[in-house]
């Protein structure tokens, strides 16, 4: 089964004026709140360390980590680059997939880097300073995950985005070689491959079922019994036939018009037929 635009969930939240606002706008606009904090606090030479995720501070009780890390980018020119990557690559993938399915692929993405850090830390693999800080990898990941939706269109006019893809990401592979900055680059590469198998996986029908937690806050309906119609229409024969007999009782039969004499007729039958079966 090949995933198919998702129009359920892929409009704005809301509109800015003429501009629309969709969950990656407001992520975008918090990250760019973390470099005006990250601006801030080197002005006024406070330390964001706590900030950071690391897995000696996350088991101390730094349980904030997973979700701040990514607001500590480092400052240069090419940072609102970086934010309009994260941007213009995010914002597709949640007009196709859908703000649901998006926004797992978003949760996948910044929580893999802190799950990293915990597995090699347990297991004694990683560097005693792995740690994980800004949005460089997450940006990455929503690149391959815009490749493999859209693997064909052209960057730049000629370029096949998933060459382009590869590009970037093999450039960034090789400057961590280069630096011999081997921890960072698995955390690149599980990112990459986190964002390409979670794509797939829906391309062939895999979905995303949320809880149904409105189910909880959900009025349950009061039941009550309801009569059962024969009864009822018996019940209200009978105290039509009752009223009959006493009038009779009072006037006589000569007393009866043509409809009561019809309507006590029925009812006689009725008896009947009941007493014979």
């Amino acid at each position: 089964m090949y995933l198919a635009p998702n129009f359920q969930g892929n409009q704005p939240i809301t509109w800015w004026g003429r501009v629309p606002v969709y969950l990656t706008t407001i992520l975008t606009a918090i990250l760019a709140g973390g470099i005006v904090l990250m601006a801030v606090a080197g002005a006024m030479q406070v330390n964001v360390g706590p900030l950071a995720f690391t897995p000696e501070g996350f088991l101390r009780g730094f349980v904030w980590q997973p979700l701040t890390y990514p607001l500590l980018n480092d400052l240069s020119f090419f940072t609102p680059f970086l934010l309009w990557c994260f941007y213009a690559w995010g914002v597709e993938i949640e007009k196709y997939l859908g703000r649901p399915r998006y926004f797992v692929l978003f949760l996948v993405l910044v929580l893999l880097p802190p799950v990293l850090c915990l597995a090699g830390y347990g297991l004694k693999i990683a560097p005693w300073d792995a740690h994980a800080a800004g949005t460089y990898e997450i940006a990455a990941g929503l690149l391959i995950g815009f490749a493999t939706l859209y693997p064909g269109i052209e960057y730049f006019g000629w370029v096949p985005l998933k060459w382009f893809a590869f590009a970037c990401v093999a450039a960034g592979s090789l400057m961590d070689l280069a630096q011999r900055n081997f921890w960072p680059l698995v955390v690149l590469w599980g990112e990459c491959l986190a964002a390409w198998g979670y794509i797939r996986w829906l391309q062939h029908g895999g979905e995303v079922r949320w809880p149904a937690w409105s189910r909880l806050f959900r009025r349950r309906p009061k039941l009550r019994v309801l009569p059962d119609p024969d009864i009822a229409h018996a019940d209200a024969v009978a105290s039509e036939v009752d009223d009959i007999l006493e009038k009779i009782s009072r006037t006589g039969m000569a007393s009866l018009s043509a409809e009561e004499r019809r309507r006590l007729e029925h009812a006689r039958s009725k008896i009947l037929r009941r007493e014979g079966q």
